[in-house]
């Protein structure tokens, strides 16, 4: 894992990149009345059947790394029973380590920006573009370029990877992240957060409420529901996570 730069808080509820490892044994039988969200956790373990739809991480843990069982996964979420949205979306991990990462940009010019390698905001979204970059390309490899292109994305913003103090530089990053999706026209690109993750790497931006949110922290189906009115970048909410039989469920809002 990157090592911490500046937020070093690690969350207590978890996003969808967290390593909860269901039971062994695995999914049930029937149609699933959920969605559900998987990753490199998961790895080898039987997953729910026929899910309502799947959400799959794309990074093992941390940026520039690819889940070992992204191609099977990404199988699985295909089984997906849904027909009011999409059948599989994926999620990729975002930090914004700074100079220290051997992948921090310099000599670049991304998307009119021009990094000359400090640390600022230029390269910091330069960064976030290119980490992005990585992630999609990963997840072309293991589902085909098509897949990538037209499956919506979440990029999963935590306190469990590296970032800046200054909020400024880590709202660069994330909208690097999120400019570089939209180049490669996916349907959507939207935020995975929590109010501790917000507040730490995010501040008080306004910047991302025209994105669509996802939602953690409720313990319930009763509390995801609840969460469906409760964004925290103040975009509007798709999906709210909640436990379900071991697993991330995912409560797809009205």
């Amino acid at each position: 894992m990157i090592p911490m730069v500046a937020v070093a808080l690690v969350l207590a509820t978890a996003g969808p990149a967290f390593a909860r490892k269901p039971p062994k044994g695995g999914g049930g039988g029937g149609s699933s009345p959920t969605g559900y969200d998987v990753a490199y956790p998961q790895c080898g373990s039987a997953l729910p059947s026929s899910p309502l739809f799947g959400i799959v991480g794309v990074n093992n843990g941390i940026v520039y790394s690819a889940n070992p069982c992204l191609v099977a996964q990404y199988q699985w979420a295909t089984t997906s029973t849904t027909t009011a949205g999409a059948k599989v979306s994926f999620y990729a991990n975002t930090a914004n380590p700074g100079t220290a990462s051997t992948h921090w940009p310099s000599g670049q010019t991304i998307n009119g920006r021009s990094c000359d390698g400090t640390l600022n905001a230029a390269c910091s979204y330069g960064y976030g573009w290119n980490a992005a970059a990585d992630s999609f390309t990963d997840a072309a490899r293991a589902a085909g370029t098509t897949a990538a292109a037209t499956s919506p994305w979440w990029l999963d913003v935590e306190t469990a990877n590296s970032w800046q103090s200054n909020t400024d530089l880590n709202n660069a990053d994330i909208q690097g992240g999120l400019d570089y999706l939209a180049s490669q026209r996916v349907p959507s690109a939207g935020i995975y957060t929590n109010r501790t993750s917000f507040q730490s790497i995010m501040g008080s931006t306004t910047s991302f409420a025209t994105y669509p949110s996802w939602v953690p922290g409720a313990t319930s189906l009763t509390g995801a529901q609840s969460n469906c009115s409760a964004s925290i970048t103040g975009g509007h909410v798709v999906y709210a996570q909640y436990p379900s039989g071991g697993f991330d469920g995912d409560y797809p809002c009205p």
